[in-house]
């Protein structure tokens, strides 16, 4: 968070020489919040060509502040030297004033009493300090081009009241049909729900993004002005789409085995991460038994040749396997895969054979026939 203000050390010179002690002061904060605390450094200087005996400082503050310590006792100073101290102010919980500290210096020249006293002034500032908590959105799960309510709680944890509050949504990528919201004022431990309707770009990827959210405002007075920015995040996710189809198989007779080329399709917008498939093994025994694909991306595919041994009885049957895989934020899934699978009886393998060996015989004859005529 910036501050627009000033620092400031002040120092004033208080010169007596009839009391023949010259003191300096110096604050290090001019300007106190609360709840803060400053440094005052007291310096003393004997310039009379008598000694300075049984000097004693006593500090009295206002209400809202403590020093400490709050009494020294320096003994004597002799001529022409000079002897320096501090005192720690600490300040409480207090209203916005200009408080003061006094500090009474007794001193001995002889057998003559003397005293100097001292003002010295702070001023108490209140600072508001604006936090964003409890983010959420309308939806748990969000997709590109998705229209979702962005709701969160705006809180003054500062002592001071914040006045004329501007809070910009950046649309980078997000388009808000209103990203400004104005909020008149909110008081030191005041809240106020703060809601953005958005649409994501639909042309971003899944991932993580990050809304810069801008909040400009200033202190009760309207002096001094602050400028903030805040970084909401925005997690994208995209449904998976999986594919599971037989590209070719070989003619596999009852109760022998045969090769099966499957294909693994992802049709999503999200890559899956460590993909892992693993056939269940009933009716049909397939090797192997599990395969490890690792990443799948998003349109993409992988295709495998598997051995399957069949049952003794022929027929159309499911082959079924379980793909695990990862999301982009490493959550674990699971899908239940099927593949069809056909088991021919061995007299159709017979015909299909003989299918394939008259088929080139009956292609050159109806050729010599055409030729003949021609």
């Amino acid at each position: 968070m910036k501050k627009v203000g000033f620092f400031l050390i002040f120092t004033l010179l208080v010169i007596q020489p009839s009391l023949a002690l010259n003191v300096n002061w110096n604050v290090l904060d001019q300007f106190l919040a609360p709840s803060s605390e400053t440094l005052i450094l007291l310096s003393l200087t004997n310039e009379l060509p008598k000694t300075a005996k049984k000097i004693e400082i006593f500090a009295y503050p206002e209400t809202c502040l403590n020093v400490e310590p709050n009494y020294v006792n320096l003994g004597s100073l002799e001529s022409g030297n000079s002897y320096q101290t501090s005192f720690r102010v600490i300040l409480n919980e207090c209203p916005y004033s200009t408080k003061l500290i006094k500090f009474v210096i007794k001193y001995y020249t002889d057998s003559e009493e003397k005293e100097l006293n001292l003002n010295i002034p702070l001023s108490v500032i209140a600072y508001p300090i604006l936090e964003i908590e409890n983010v959420s959105y309308s939806k748990e799960f969000i997709e590109p081009g998705d229209s979702v309510s962005l709701k969160f709680v705006l809180s003054n944890k500062g002592s001071g009241d914040a006045k004329n509050i501007k809070i910009v949504l950046n649309q980078t990528f997000v388009i808000a049909p209103v990203n400004e919201i104005f909020v008149k004022d909110l008081k030191s431990g005041e809240s106020k729900i703060i809601e953005f309707q958005l649409t994501v770009k639909p042309e971003l990827k899944v991932g993580v993004y990050t809304l810069p959210l801008t909040i400009v405002y200033q202190d009760k007075f309207e002096k001094q002005d602050f400028i903030d920015t805040k970084l909401i995040r925005l997690k994208l996710y995209s449904n998976f789409t999986f594919f599971a189809s037989v590209e070719r198989q070989d003619l596999i007779k009852a109760g022998s085995d045969g090769y099966v080329e499957i294909k693994i399709a992802n049709l999503g917008k999200q890559d899956a991460k460590s993909v892992f498939l693993k056939f269940i093994q009933d009716s049909l025994r397939v090797k192997p038994s599990q395969i490890y694909i690792g990443d799948l991306d998003a349109r993409d595919f992988y295709a495998e040749s598997i051995l399957v041994k069949a049952p003794p009885k022929a027929g159309d049957y499911t082959l079924r396997a379980i793909l695990y895989y990862k999301d982009l934020y490493g959550n674990l899934h699971e899908k239940m895969l099927e593949f069809k699978i056909e088991v021919s009886r061995k007299e159709e393998i017979s015909f299909n054979k003989f299918i394939l060996v008259l088929a080139p015989l009956a292609v050159i004859l109806l050729l010599f026939l055409f030729i003949r005529k021609i």
